[in-house]
């Protein structure tokens, strides 16, 4: 028979409590203590950088300590590429390697992973062979035809993943967001 486990909840403002029992799962009795959560993934389009979702990603890590998986995807080649394009890859890959150093250097067990294709396929077959728990993406902070792209990203991902999902927000414009909100309503 399994124990079971239970949660008391107060709220002192309605002056309320309640429990919640329930069986506890059976992967926290045998021998092994197994988390809920094994592995996190960022995942990086290597012709952007992801840095808030890294970030974010890194202190979660390091707060439940689990594995972090970084996965950076190279988009196929095709035809000539543009030098600045070019460049701009390699500049996210730089700085992504010394964020990873950062990152293991303050404790965070952190493994770097680097792929070429497309990026939607490469992040589901990641997913799916490294039995990751959590997803943790970075939204474009761009024109509406980059973000219509991104949404289809997320979208895609959504879809074909049964992992949970986190999505964040980079906090470049959002004072400006912020302050052209508060003068709408005014």
């Amino acid at each position: 028979m399994r124990p079971l486990v239970a949660c008391l909840c107060i709220d002192l403002k309605y002056r309320y409590f309640f429990v919640i029992a329930k069986v506890a799962p059976p992967l926290l009795f045998q021998g092994q203590m197994r988390r809920a959560m094994d592995k996190i993934l960022v995942a990086i389009d290597g012709r952007r950088g992801a840095w808030e979702a890294l970030s974010h990603a890194c202190a979660l890590s390091k707060r439940i300590h689990v594995d972090l998986n970084v996965l950076l995807v190279i988009p196929p080649p095709r035809g000539k590429r543009a030098a600045a394009e070019t460049e701009a890859e390699e500049a996210v890959r730089k700085r992504l390697a010394l964020l990873v150093e950062a990152a293991k250097a303050e404790g965070v067990t952190i493994n770097y992973f680097m792929t070429e294709g497309q990026y939607e396929d490469e992040v589901i077959n990641f997913v799916n062979h490294h039995k990751t728990a959590l997803l943790v993406l970075e939204t474009i902070d761009g024109d509406a035809r980059s973000a219509g792209k991104d949404s289809a990203s997320l979208r895609t991902l959504r879809h074909r993943l049964t992992c949970k999902m986190e999505v964040v927000a980079p906090m470049k414009h959002i004072p400006e967001k912020i302050e052209k909100i508060g003068r709408a309503h005014v």
